[in-house]
């Protein structure tokens, strides 16, 4: 009997142990994190910052130097190697139509249409609030931008 009590004894401190160790492990490295300054945002907002950026040359006037960029860290990393790599050209500086985009007009973004609610997220940072918002607008005028030109092209 003694035997199987010191078994169990040694099982619940082993089960203690790795409990104590996980929690106090996360619980520090949230706190490393906040101690660095670093803003965690959702998913879907640093996938549409990056979409922004890679693909559309787009980048915001929010401060995102302090938002943890998670699993798409080293994308970003990839990106402005790249361009550090690249010298800048004529075609790389903005166009006027670019600057026109860049402050739309209220009206010119709510005529004829539905506006729908924004997708904020309840507790997330301001600053990505602020950033979710500026993203929502550039693509809307960056899409009606397009999609303008295309009509003219036609």
């Amino acid at each position: 009997m003694t035997r199987n009590k010191r078994f169990f004894l040694t099982t619940v401190f082993a089960v203690f142990a790795l409990v104590a160790v996980f929690g106090f492990g996360v619980q520090r490295n949230q706190l490393a994190r906040a101690q660095d300054g670093m803003v965690t945002c959702d998913l879907s907002l640093i996938s549409q910052l990056y979409i922004s950026e890679h693909v559309y040359g787009h980048f915001p006037m929010t401060d995102v130097s302090n938002i943890d960029k998670g699993q798409y860290a080293p994308l970003f990393d990839a990106m402005m190697e790249m361009m550090e790599e690249m010298e800048p050209t004529e075609e790389a500086m903005m166009d006027p139509t670019e600057e026109a985009m860049m402050d739309p007009t209220e009206e010119a973004v709510m005529e004829g249409m539905t506006m729908l609610a924004s997708g904020d997220v309840a507790g997330e940072p301001q600053v990505c609030t602020d950033l979710r918002h500026e993203l929502d607008a550039w693509f809307l005028v960056h899409f009606k931008h397009e999609m303008e030109m295309m009509a003219e092209g036609s």
